[in-house]
């Protein structure tokens, strides 16, 4: 291929869909992407958040490498933390608010418009969903309540389901 060619390729505007686990994908779920620049995708991610369903929408800035592997830094807002207490339905809530991250995406030889992507996340989390946690961390009536982790992660596949130039 020649750097001409190179050029031209980088032109598509390409969406895609990908399937995955963490914020961008709303939980467990889908997320589409669409590239309006070279290293410039805009996403929205929905799906189910354990308690219900769950969406984010946000943007990625692509660092290119010439590679297969990519870095990426993004950015989104949405839900990012839950609270889930078995046997305490009043307890399920979401929360929502801005996370940002970076990751690494991983792009398969035989496949050129596919990836995998990796991300570590940091949420966030507004002072309704601390005072929550706080609040079910020292209740009596709840055994075993765990604290939300400071960082998320993100794993997912996606492939290119359309492309113009």
């Amino acid at each position: 291929m020649s750097s001409a060619d190179a050029q031209e390729e980088k032109k598509y505007n390409a969406t895609l869909l990908g399937l995955g686990v963490g914020l961008p994908y709303g939980g467990f779920g889908l997320k589409l992407t669409q590239q309006v620049h070279t290293n410039i995708d805009l996403f929205g991610g929905i799906g189910y958040n354990l308690i219900g369903p769950g969406y984010n929408v946000g943007m990625n800035l692509n660092i290119p490498t010439g590679l297969r592997t990519q870095f990426f830094f993004t950015g989104m807002y949405g839900y990012n933390a839950v609270i889930k207490i078995k046997n305490l339905e009043e307890s399920e809530k979401a929360y929502y608010g801005f996370s940002l991250g970076t990751g690494l995406r991983l792009s398969p030889k035989k496949y050129k418009w596919s990836y995998w992507d990796f991300a570590i996340l940091i949420p966030f989390r507004n002072q309704s969903f601390k005072d929550d946690q706080d609040f079910y961390y020292r209740s009596p009536i709840v055994d075993d309540f765990n604290k939300a982790f400071p960082l998320l992660f993100s794993v997912g596949y996606n492939f290119q389901i359309s492309a113009e130039k």
